[in-house]
Formats: C-alpha cells, structure tokens, sequence
C-alpha cells in the first residue's frame, strides 16, 4: 500500500500550528481521488485526530463517508470523543490496550533513546508520549517538577500547597501537561509505582484517595475548557489535593 501521512508539513507547510488546519484536509482529501501508480490501495494516517477543528473535520466528512475504493483513511486519537458524531458514526473505531512499561521502555532501548522510570512511568502505556518526552527536555523537566510539587505536597512541607498554586499559575500553558501528569501520578502511583523501586519522589496515596483525586482533577480539566476562571479552579483543586 502507498502510505501516506496527513499532516501541515506534508499538506499546507505554511501553517505552523500544531493542530491539523482545514486547508491541509483540503488539499489531503484532493490526493485521495488520485488513484495509486503502484500499489493497490492508498492510506492515509490522521494522527492526533482530535486536533482537528469542527472545520477541518466537516472538509474531511464528504471524503470519508464514501471514499474511492482504492482509498483507506486511518483517523488516531487518543480523544475519541473530540471527533464528530459524523466522523464516529462511520469509522470502525479499533481500541488499542496500553503498552506495559516493559514494552516502553524496551521501543525506547531499541530506538537509541535515553530513558529513565519517570519517562515510562509518565508515558501512562503510550508510545508517543515516551518520545514525547525523550525528544523534549523541557517538556521531562516540567513533569519531574510537577511529581515534585506533589510529592511536596503530600508530605505537607511548609508552604507547598501555595508554591503548587504559584507554579500552575506560572504555567498557565502547560496546564495540560501538568494536569495529566496529576492523573498519571495518581494512577501508576496504586497500579505499578509502588511495587518497585522509582527514581522520583512518589509517596504513595492509598487506591480510594487516588480515584478521588482524579476525579477531582478531569472535572477541573473540563472546567478549563469551559472557560471558566484559570485562578479559581486551580486553586480549588490544590486546597481537594492538600486535603
């Protein structure tokens, strides 16, 4: 098969954003009715589907709901509801289990990658996210300071609930990060973390107290993405997790 990836870069490299723009949709979906030279079928690979805006995806639909016959599109996300219900409803939609972190960290030896327990602990089974965060220093040294804070936090140091607050709001950009990295700790930290030995100040919580937390922590991400006031919402979750 002719594979190929719908991207900016290889579609419309004048966009620079990280999400998928509509004009590279346009130009990708254009491709597609072009028959393959060589092999018998021609795929095209969407990652980071949800990325997509309503725009680009409502370009995408017309295509994907009746693609040439020689044609395969393949949508990745790890955010399957970001998608619209017209995508969805005419995908085949394949789950994929997550990867152990003997198989992590066995891709990133294979790769050449230098690696340690934090980056397969904080790739939460995910192979992207481990490259992720191998080829983005700064991106590692965000989430190690994020599992500082609440390692800080748990152990209750002096003033760590507010240099916790300070330091969500000093990373307003990278609340995501920060927020998943939350979720992962509090998972890996019942699931795994405690069973061996982790080069990263975890203090275990007990498995009621980390399903409470989390929950704390994905309604304060839906909060933020309704806009709601960034101070306000921070700061009501470090007083749930300080608690």
């Amino acid at each position: 098969a002719d594979i190929k990836e719908v991207t900016n870069e290889n579609y419309c490299p004048s966009k620079k954003t990280v999400s998928l723009s509509v004009d590279a949709v346009r130009n990708a979906t254009a491709d597609m009715y072009l028959k393959p030279f060589v092999a018998d079928k021609s795929v095209y690979i969407i990652p980071s589907g949800d990325t997509m805006s309503i725009q680009a995806q409502n370009a995408l639909l017309k295509t994907f709901e009746e693609p040439p016959r020689y044609c395969v599109i393949i949508i990745i996300t790890d955010n399957y509801e970001e998608l619209l219900p017209t995508i969805r409803s005419r995908a085949v939609n394949i789950r994929f289990g997550k990867l152990t972190e003997q198989e992590i960290s066995g891709y990133l030896k294979d790769k050449g990658y230098k690696y340690s327990d934090v980056i397969t602990a904080l790739a939460d089974g995910s192979i992207n996210k481990a490259v992720t965060l191998c080829e983005n220093e700064e991106t590692l040294d965000l989430c190690e300071k994020t599992l500082g804070m609440l390692s800080d936090l748990f152990y209750k140091k002096g003033d760590a609930k507010y240099r916790l607050i300070n330091f969500l709001q000093q990373n307003k950009d990278n609340i995501n990060v920060i927020l998943d990295t939350f979720i992962v700790f509090f998972q890996q930290s019942v699931l795994q973390l405690c069973e061996k030995n982790v080069t990263i100040p975890f203090r275990v919580p007990d498995g009621k107290t980390s399903a409470r937390l989390i929950g704390h922590i994905e309604r304060c991400q839906k909060a933020l993405k309704s806009n709601v006031n960034y101070n306000m919402a921070i700061s009501e979750l470090v007083l749930e997790l300080a608690q």
